[in-house]
């Protein structure tokens, strides 16, 4: 995977995924991705297949109910803290609203 150096440390995309979050989440494709889990509506976790170094690494995303309409992705840590095995994400409305999108794509960078 393609990744970029800060100071001596190498830091890479280790996971990605991108999924359908509506009715019961299913992966199009991903990247050290080994399940997706349905918390409640707007809330889904990605479970990794690997480890990350610490539970401080970066997460990215982009969510949309098409192909054209783009809306909100959140990696919420008051909801749920980050592991070194797994994120949770929330998808929004422009209001705020929790509500499943049809097109989620996240990246996950760390070491």
């Amino acid at each position: 995977m393609a990744g970029f150096t800060i100071g001596a440390e190498r830091v890479d995309c280790r996971v990605w995924c991108n999924y359908n979050g509506t009715g019961t989440p299913a992966i199009r494709d991903s990247n050290f991705v080994s399940t997706l889990a349905d918390v409640k509506v707007g809330t889904q976790r990605v479970n990794f297949s690997v480890t990350m170094g610490n539970n401080t690494f970066v997460c990215v995303g982009m969510a949309g109910l098409n192909d054209t309409s783009q809306k909100c992705v959140n990696q919420n840590g008051n909801y749920e803290s980050l592991t070194s095995t797994r994120a949770t994400f929330q998808t929004t409305n422009a209001d705020g609203t929790l509500q499943d999108m049809e097109y989620v794509h996240i990246a996950i960078f760390g070491t």
